[in-house]
Order: C-alpha cells, then sequence, then structure tokens
C-alpha cells in the first residue's frame, strides 16, 4: 500500500471509530438523542461511561488521526501552504483530544458551568475552527480552482450554529464531525491523484 494509501486508512479508521464510539455510548446512555444532545455529552461528568468514552472513544479517535498527518508532513505535502494548513488542521486531533480529558457538566449544561466546562468548550470550538480553516487552506494549495470556498462557508456556518441549542444541535454536530472527514478525505485523494500524475 502507498504513503497517501496509509494516510487514507487511518482517516478511515478514526471516523468509523468516532461512530462505533457514539453509538456505543449512545446505547448505554438513558433515553439519549442522537439528533438533539451533543456527542459531548456522552463523556460529560455523570454520564453513563463517560470515562470510558472520552478515552477509549472520543482520545482514540483523534489518535488514529494523528499517523496521517505525520505521513503528510513527511512524505505527501512538501510546498509551504501545504504543510502551513496541515499545521493548522492538527490543531483539530490535538485540541478535540484535550476536550476529551475536560469533560462538560454532565448534559453539558450552560448554567454555572465548571472549569472543566469552559475548557472542554473551549477546545471543541477551536478545534472545529482549525479544522476548517486548515483544510480551507490545504484545498487552495492542492486545487487550482477557489472551490473551497464554499465547504468552508457551509461548515462555518454549521460551527456558529452550534452556540444555539436547537432540536437538531446533535445532527448538526454530527454533520460537521462528517463534512471534515469527508473533505480531508477528498484533498488526500486528490493529492494521491496528484503524485501519480507527477510519476508518470
Amino acid at each position: 500500500m502507498s504513503k497517501t494509501g496509509f494516510a487514507i486508512s487511518f482517516v478511515a479508521l478514526s471516523y468509523l471509530w468516532l461512530v462505533a464510539a457514539v453509538a456505543i455510548g449512545g446505547a448505554t446512555y438513558p433515553d439519549y438523542s442522537h439528533s438533539s444532545q451533543f456527542m459531548s455529552e456522552l463523556g460529560a461528568t455523570g454520564a453513563p461511561f463517560g470515562a470510558a468514552v472520552n478515552l477509549w472513544g472520543f482520545a482514540m479517535v483523534e489518535l488514529l488521526l494523528l499517523p496521517c498527518l505525520v505521513i503528510c508532513f513527511s512524505h505527501l505535502m512538501r510546498c509551504r501552504a501545504e504543510r502551513f494548513g496541515l499545521a493548522i488542521f492538527a490543531g483539530y486531533p490535538i485540541l478535540i483530544a484535550v476536550a476529551a480529558f475536560f469533560p462538560c457538566d454532565f448534559e453539558c449544561s450552560a448554567a454555572d458551568p465548571t472549569q472543566s466546562q469552559l475548557i472542554h468548550m473551549a477546545a471543541s470550538f477551536f478545534a472545529y475552527f482549525c479544522a476548517v480553516v486548515g483544510l480551507s487552506i490545504l484545498s487552495g494549495a492542492v486545487y487550482e480552482r477557489p472551490f473551497w470556498i464554499l465547504p468552508c462557508l457551509i461548515l462555518m456556518a454549521m460551527l456558529f450554529s452550534l452556540s444555539i441549542e436547537t432540536a437538531f444541535s446533535g445532527l448538526m454536530q454530527r454533520a460537521l464531525e462528517t463534512g471534515i472527514y469527508l473533505w480531508f478525505f477528498v484533498i488526500l485523494m486528490r493529492t494521491r491523484h496528484h503524485k501519480k500524475e507527477q510519476a508518470a
């Protein structure tokens, strides 16, 4: 398997691990709603198996992305713009891992939040922000046409919509996560195609 193939495999494994962690965590959480509740609530203080979900779920998800980033830095992305975008994107798994070790309060209630919840919320927001900005810069470096403007605007709108609790907040967060993974996957596929063109 090529280095790009290994990188893509780690992205896929990380996403599948996230889906499994959320599915299992939700199944063990009484009356949990995937459409309205944030994923963070599965690892919140007082949640059933909250510590396990944070450690073996969310933290592991981000650790699985790190080998992909190492491969990208070492072998795939050489120009300054690509490496700059990748460095910003690296804030996504790092900050999500930080958020996993600072769980939010039970049900992530906004009333009188503890310091742990404040750290969790700040780390989560900046993680998603780093992901969208980093992917935008990567797309600008990898693609000749600025198609990246549309996914950037969509994901940014989804990110800021999370500050407003609605009946679909959980779905919006899951769509944001899926969009980030899908966008990164597309960039890696484009990079692999470009490498093949150069080798031909």
